[in-house]
């Protein structure tokens, strides 16, 4: 299977996002810590999209004994009566492609990431949309 890997994330939205590597949490400084990328920085880092092809391995890894097979990047964000909640973005690889959702959930078949959603090789992460309430992603 190609290994697809983030090298970089870059934040363009109003809020701080937050990096969580589920499978390799050594990947963002380990269990129960995250990477936090402010507005308007580039993290760099070097992780590799886990695979997911089914439910279970979503949930549970894909048996190589590691964590739940997906990244997530997930915003700041403090509840305000009547303001939507942001997406909260899972990453993963299944067949040719990167895929992911803004609800923190596998599906079969899910979304494919902008820009270059094919795997293998190295990715640049852009969190697009200038604000919380629209972001979404971007593969260069």
């Amino acid at each position: 299977m190609p290994v697809t890997a983030i090298k970089s994330i870059t934040n363009q939205i109003d809020k701080v996002v937050f990096v969580k590597n589920r499978e390799t949490p050594s990947d963002t400084g380990g269990e129960g810590h995250q990477l936090p990328v402010a507005p308007g920085d580039t993290l760099q880092c070097n992780m590799w999209i886990p695979w997911a092809n089914t439910q279970y391995e979503y949930d549970n890894g894909s048996g190589v004994g590691k964590g739940p097979a997906h990244i997530l990047i997930s915003i700041n964000w403090s509840s305000v009566d009547g303001t939507p909640e942001p997406p909260e973005f899972s990453i993963w690889q299944q067949g040719a492609y990167v895929r992911y959702s803004p609800q923190r959930s596998w599906s079969k078949d899910g979304k494919l990431v902008r820009g270059n959603s094919t795997v293998g090789g190295d990715r640049s992460v852009t969190v697009t949309g200038g604000t919380y309430t629209n972001a979404d992603l971007e593969f260069f």
